[in-house]
C-alpha cells in the first residue's frame, strides 16, 4: 500500500489520501503505519474499528473492535505523526454491525479522542445523513460505494447535496478501477470479436484525447528531451 501510495503522490499533484484498513494490527502497528504513509507522499489516512481478520466492505454483518481499543489505535496514530497536518480519519463499520445510534457514538468518541475527521460507513439513508449532521461535530467523510448496484446510495446525491448535510469529503471507491477494468475488457472480447480493426478504431477514438499521443502522455518524450540534453550523440554508423 504504501508503494501504491508513493507512485500516485509522484504521478499527480493533488493530495493523495490513503487506505490504512485495520491499521494493520494493534496501536504499535497503526504507529508504524502513519510513519510510512507520511514518507510515502500521502497527506491523509483512514483506519477502520473492524475486527481483524478484515473483511470485504459491502458485508452488511461486521465485527467491530471495543470503542476503547479504537481510541487508543487514533490516539497512536495521532502521536505518531511527524506532520501535523497530516490528518488521521477514524472510520467506523458500527453501521453493518449495529443500528445508526451506534455509528453516532462512535463517531462522536472518536472526534474527542483527537480524530482529524470521522468516517460513517455504510451509510445509505438521507435520514441517517441528517441525523449524523445533528449529532455528530467536526469533519465528515462520505463513502459514495459502488461496489455494486445493490450497496449504493439511492438516489446518488449531487455533491453540493452531500455537503449541504454536513460531509466535506466524498469518496468514491472503485470507479476508477471499475472504469479501467471495462475498458480492458471491451478493447480484448472487441479484438477477439474483430481482430486488428477493432484496436485500429480505439486508436482512431482517442483523437484529441490526452492518451492520445502514448509517449507524452506517458513522459517518454520527456525523458528524450534528457537524453538529447545530456548524452553524447549516438554514432552516426550505428
Amino acid at each position: 500500500m504504501t508503494t501504491l501510495t508513493r507512485n500516485f503522490a509522484e504521478a499527480v499533484n493533488i493530495p493523495i489520501i490513503a487506505d490504512a484498513d485495520v491499521g494493520y494490527g494493534n496501536a504499535i502497528n497503526v504507529a508504524r503505519a502513519v510513519r510510512e504513509f507520511e514518507r510515502a507522499g500521502a497527506v491523509a489516512m483512514h483506519m477502520e474499528d473492524e475486527d481483524l481478520p478484515k473483511r470485504r466492505s459491502g458485508l452488511k454483518v461486521k465485527s467491530v473492535i471495543s470503542d476503547v481499543e479504537m481510541v487508543g489505535k487514533i490516539k497512536a496514530a495521532l502521536d505518531a505523526r511527524r506532520d501535523p497536518e497530516f490528518m488521521v480519519i477514524a472510520r467506523t463499520d458500527s453501521y453493518g454491525a449495529g443500528a445508526i445510534a451506534e455509528v453516532v457514538r462512535r463517531c462522536r468518541l472518536y472526534s474527542e479522542a483527537g480524530a482529524d475527521m470521522v468516517f460513517p460507513t455504510g451509510i445509505g439513508l438521507r435520514e441517517d445523513m441528517e441525523r449524523l449532521r445533528q449529532d455528530v461535530p467536526g469533519l465528515k467523510l462520505f463513502n459514495m460505494g459502488g461496489y455494486s448496484p445493490a450497496a449504493s446510495l439511492k438516489p446518488r446525491l449531487p455533491f453540493e447535496e452531500i455537503g449541504a448535510l454536513g460531509f466535506k469529503l466524498v469518496i468514491m471507491p472503485m470507479a476508477a478501477a471499475r472504469a479501467g477494468a471495462r475498458a480492458v475488457w471491451d478493447l480484448l472480447h472487441g479484438i477477439k470479436r474483430d481482430g486488428p480493426s477493432f484496436e485500429e478504431a480505439h486508436i482512431q477514438g482517442l483523437k484529441g484525447h490526452p492518451m492520445e499521443d502514448w509517449y507524452a502522455f506517458t513522459g517518454l518524450r520527456d525523458i528524450k528531451a534528457v537524453e538529447n540534453r545530456y548524452l553524447p550523440a549516438a554514432d552516426p554508423e550505428e
